[in-house]
């Protein structure tokens, strides 16, 4: 039984781990929108996506390690479900309010 809930943890680790790496994708894609609506100088725009990709990324690398950390001592303890839960629920609302910044942009000229 323990096995499976270790499966269960791997399973979700890695699945919020890969919409956590789409998510900060869409926000550097916000940073860049936001940039050119701005109309900030075309250098400062690619200098913006550029500290962008490393700066989220360093956040993504973070955020895996802190998930992992987070659910795999959430095994011992029987308390995996609610963490996973706390989880998504972080993620679904990160995910709502991304969407939400791209959709003002489809709005703006």
């Amino acid at each position: 039984m323990e096995f499976l809930r270790y499966v269960v943890y791997f399973f979700f680790w890695i699945l919020f781990s890969a919409s956590g790496f789409g998510f900060f994708l869409l926000l550097r894609d916000s940073l860049f929108k936001l940039g050119v609506v701005l109309r900030f100088n075309p250098w400062l725009v690619r200098g913006i996506d550029r500290w962008g990709i490393f700066v989220f990324g360093i956040i993504w690398v973070i955020f895996i390690f802190w998930v992992e950390g987070y659910l795999r001592n959430a095994v011992p303890e029987q308390k995996l479900w609610s963490r996973i839960a706390r989880v998504l629920i972080s993620l679904t609302l990160f995910g709502l309010i991304l969407l939400g910044i791209q959709g003002l942009f489809l709005l703006l000229p």
